[in-house]
């Protein structure tokens, strides 16, 4: 598998919230994101994932 640069490919992405899959493991799909300031919406799926922001300052609410 190839080195990734995820702050690269967060960074190119066209709109923040939108993730790219970047990868699967097993049934789960491995995606990177770029966040901005702005809610997040709610979303639900048929598969399980991993997303990894490329923003320090995330903050997760419980």
């Amino acid at each position: 598998m190839p080195l990734l640069d995820f702050v690269a490919i967060a960074e190119q992405l066209p709109e923040s919230w939108k993730s790219t899959c970047l990868g699967q493991v097993g049934s789960a799909r491995i995606k990177v994101l770029r966040m901005d300031g702005q809610a997040y919406e709610e979303e639900t799926h048929d598969y399980n994932e991993g997303k990894r922001s490329m923003n320090p300052t995330f903050k997760a609410l419980s």
